[in-house]
């Protein structure tokens, strides 16, 4: 009797690249978007219908957005009902928080939502291409830029680069605390009896102990020489992420 040939099996399929054209698709969307209402909200003769509806907006993806944690929260036991509850519930959140900015701050508004579009975009794709190691540095440079450019437009005293610098100094000091613990394992980090790896071996924590370090750096001498110096602390946040980016891509390599 003849030996039947063993069937192969079959790999998982690769979602990834889908994922990355989905993210850049919504990314393009959005910026048209907002190229649109730059273009109409400006005019005096339709401010008032766009502020109007920016207002409706707002509240509507504001209790939509509660409905869905609720729902996600309820329901939790039904994986299927909490991740469309929850995806549902994220983007009204997204979508109310960028409506309320643009009626309480007309089309001045228009440049953070541009930031914060393009950054989440790219942030989405170093996750789900990159190491978590490097999404932690790409996280930090991003929230440092940002940071640093406000201290530069509007001053230290300004409640938004407060709030700024207070989030950058927790989650530098959240990023720091995350290595060592996963340094001491081999890089694995377990929260909630959930393995997470960040990086494999001791010696692999160091772009992350290298990040952290420039971030407080740059934080505390932004801090003392003032709103002038925080500019180029930009060019610090900026550059040590291309050289992230390089490092990276070349181990995936």
């Amino acid at each position: 009797m003849a030996k039947r040939k063993p069937i192969a099996k079959q790999k998982p399929v690769d979602n990834t690249i889908y994922k990355a054209m989905i993210d850049m698709g919504i990314v393009a969307v959005v910026f048209v978007l907002l190229q649109m209402i730059e273009k109409h909200y400006q005019d005096f003769n339709t401010f008032t219908q766009w502020n109007n509806a920016f207002g409706i907006i707002t509240i509507i993806s504001a209790v939509l957005a509660i409905a869905g944690g609720v729902t996600a929260l309820v329901g939790r036991k039904n994986k299927t009902l909490r991740t469309v509850a929850l995806a549902v519930g994220i983007s009204c959140g997204v979508i109310s928080a960028g409506c309320f900015q643009l009626y309480i701050k007309w089309f001045t508004a228009l440049p953070l939502l541009n930031f914060v579009n393009i950054a989440a975009g790219c942030l989405y794709l170093v996750w789900i291409l990159y190491p978590h190691d490097f999404f932690l540095i790409s996280l930090l440079s991003v929230l440092s830029g940002a940071a640093f450019y406000r201290h530069g437009q509007a001053g230290v005293s300004n409640v938004s680069t407060t709030g700024l610098y207070v989030i950058l100094l927790l989650l530098t000091a959240g990023v720091l605390a995350l290595t060592v613990c996963a340094a001491k394992k081999g890089g694995l980090v377990t929260i909630r009896n959930k393995a997470l790896r960040l990086f494999v071996g001791k010696k692999a924590a160091m772009p992350l102990y290298l990040a952290c370090s420039i971030n407080a750096a740059c934080l505390l001498a932004a801090l003392l020489l003032g709103a002038g110096f925080a500019y180029y602390c930009i060019y610090a946040a900026v550059g040590g992420f291309f050289v992230a980016a390089c490092y990276y891509t070349m181990g995936l390599n």
